[in-house]
């Protein structure tokens, strides 16, 4: 948070108590106001011994009526497990799209985006039901704080690029055209530009060329 630059106070909720603070009305959580986030961390093979998907019904219910009465951003992260409960989270996320300050992430949106190569650490699972390694801690707190970071800044609205090793790799006018690079990672980002142009966004181009 410090990095991207925002003003964060952080308070953690008791241990296993996701579904209590999402219906008490006097946690800390019912207390946030427009502007502040409720982050609830899940994995479906934590939450009981009952049937997780039961279990993943009564928390996204009480994450609608917590969103009714608290004007915060509520995020339901789906962490990753040794198990796919891809079936389980696709129904949260059918279940809570719709409401506007709600947001659910699947556990596979951060194995898409970050790829870590050893993400859980079985001793420290048994001992202290710690998951995760300090790589994949570092990979879920970033994609948060960059999801925080989305909802809190103005959205932009023009895209300027340079052209040379920018959309293509070399320099036009010292290389010539045909020593230019179009393929990886310049491809890419042409690409990505003009996904961002059809949605409405103004592409520039900025060239002392």
């Amino acid at each position: 948070m410090n990095l991207l630059g925002l003003d964060a106070s952080i308070s953690f909720a008791g241990y296993g108590q996701i579904l209590q603070e999402a219906l008490d009305p006097s946690s800390v959580s019912g207390f946030l106001a427009a502007g502040g986030f409720n982050l609830f961390l899940v994995r479906p093979g934590d939450l009981s011994d009952n049937d997780a998907a039961d279990v993943v019904k009564e928390i996204t219910d009480a994450l609608a009526g917590l969103s009714a009465r608290s004007g915060a951003t509520q995020i339901l992260v789906f962490c990753p497990g040794t198990v796919s409960n891809d079936t389980i989270e696709d129904a949260a996320v059918e279940s809570l799209s719709g409401i506007a300050n709600v947001e659910v992430i699947p556990s596979r949106t951060l194995a898409e985006h970050y790829l870590v190569s050893d993400p859980f650490d079985p001793e420290a699972e048994r001992s202290g039901k710690i998951p995760f390694t300090e790589p994949m801690f570092a990979a879920l707190a970033t994609m948060l704080a960059r999801r925080i970071s989305l909802r809190t800044r103005p959205p932009e609205k023009v895209l300027v690029l340079d052209a040379d090793n920018t959309l293509w790799g070399g320099i036009a006018g010292e290389d010539g055209p045909a020593a230019l690079r179009m393929d990886g990672p310049w491809k890419t980002l042409r690409e990505f530009a003009l996904t961002k142009r059809e949605g409405g966004l103004l592409l520039c181009l900025c060239s002392k060329n």
